[in-house]
């Protein structure tokens, strides 16, 4: 047994953030709100839980944007990308 029950998850975790930073990429190029707003929802919930807090705290201020109904900030959400690719 491991000592870190979380260490397969923080795996996962970091194996899916290029998938998602791609994702996120796409969906800023084509405008489609529902899935940006999709990973950068995951990201601030998930992103703090594996140690990735400063992460967390930038797909948060996006959230919040995306609950009020705001338009996106697209250079929030480049910064972003770039983050998530510097994960792991």
């Amino acid at each position: 047994m491991t000592g870190d029950p979380l260490e397969a998850l923080r795996r996962r975790f970091v194996e899916r953030a290029k998938t998602e930073a791609d994702s996120l990429e796409r969906a800023l190029l084509q405008g489609d709100r529902s899935e940006m707003e999709r990973v950068v929802h995951g990201f601030a919930g998930a992103a703090g839980v594996f140690g990735y807090q400063a992460l967390s705290e930038q797909a948060a201020v996006l959230d919040g944007q995306f609950a009020r109904r705001d338009p996106p900030d697209e250079d929030r959400l480049r910064d972003l990308v770039s983050a998530i690719r510097a994960v792991g």
